[in-house]
């Protein structure tokens, strides 16, 4: 079994633990791990990203089969992280592109530990595990691409950017040049919220 103090099953991924609300890594609990277990490995995948392997967001393998929490700050002696989607190694939270994303949270009890390297790819490491599978559980959240909104102050800004992108090809030369500045300083500031503006 695998949980989390975060969140519960299906419920929604608090912001601090999504890529641009503060990218932490959520803290996670293992029980019932079976007794003949030899090491344990976690996965955290989104299967609602585009693409046909959706997008793997952790990887992590070779936890001690005692292993009964895995916190934020820091992991157990001898695990290894893995190359994510992103392209390298880590925890790097939720950022879906639209709506909202189910990130389903595996954990592996295996009958071995993997001899991989910390290059390992996700489908590198699915294939190597999949013959040692003991048991195996999942933990999903959700998170959509409005929940990185923080309040009013962010409502605001979200209904001033809609307004501006829909009128911006009607007014003048000198009004659409603000509004691009605008535009551009409020997508740097929080990528996220323009995604949500312009969806």
């Amino acid at each position: 079994k695998i949980s989390s103090s975060a969140f519960a099953e299906n419920a929604k991924i608090p912001k601090v633990y999504s890529k641009l609300g503060g990218n932490q890594r959520p803290p996670l609990e293992i029980n019932d791990v079976p007794t003949d277990t030899k090491s344990l490995v976690v996965v955290c995948h989104d299967p609602d990203a585009p693409g046909r392997d959706g997008f793997y967001h952790w990887t992590v393998w070779n936890l001690p089969s005692k292993t009964t929490e895995i916190t934020g700050e820091s992991l157990p002696a001898g695990a290894v992280e893995g190359v994510t989607s992103w392209g390298r190694p880590g925890w790097n939270g939720p950022q879906p592109p639209f709506g909202t994303h189910r990130y389903q949270f595996y954990v592996y009890a295996l009958d071995g530990i993997l001899d991989l390297p910390d290059s390992t790819k996700p489908k590198e490491l699915i294939a190597a595990l999949t013959p040692h599978i003991i048991d195996q559980a999942v933990l999903t959240g959700r998170f959509g691409v409005l929940d990185i909104l923080d309040g009013t102050r962010d409502l605001v800004i979200l209904r001033i950017i809609y307004l501006t992108v829909s009128i911006k090809e009607s007014i003048s030369e000198s009004t659409n040049q603000i509004a691009e500045y605008l535009i551009c300083v409020v997508n740097t500031h929080n990528p996220m919220l323009y995604l949500a503006a312009t969806y």
